[in-house]
């Protein structure tokens, strides 16, 4: 049997734990087994104009939604940004970061 997980997944947008310039993601995926903290998902894809693009990522929470009735995990947040503004190095843009992520089928989430 197959479960139904939708990954989420918080970009910071800036040096800040939560800011209007952060974007959450999300990317449905179907495991032979339900979702736990501190699961590894990884899948390579392959992409023409790129040696190769990778989906990797960390499970860092898990709950289940009973309306849905579906899993959803929180995985690993993107702190480039967050890091840039700690360290006070360049960093790119956010939209850069967001398009990578979309490259490799996260989408971004619709904020209820």
């Amino acid at each position: 049997m197959m479960v139904s997980v939708q990954l989420i997944k918080h970009v910071h947008g800036c040096f800040a734990s939560v800011s209007s310039m952060d974007v959450w993601l999300e990317r449905q995926i179907m495991l032979p087994f339900a979702p736990f903290a501190g699961l590894k998902i990884e899948e390579k894809i392959e992409d023409p104009n790129d040696k190769y693009a990778a989906f990797d990522e960390k499970v860092t929470e898990v709950y289940w939604d009973l309306k849905a009735e579906k899993f959803r995990a929180y995985v690993q947040d993107d702190k480039e940004l967050y890091d840039a503004g700690l360290h006070k190095t360049a960093a790119r843009p956010i939209a850069e970061i967001v398009a990578e992520y979309e490259k490799v089928g996260w989408k971004i989430r619709e904020q209820r």
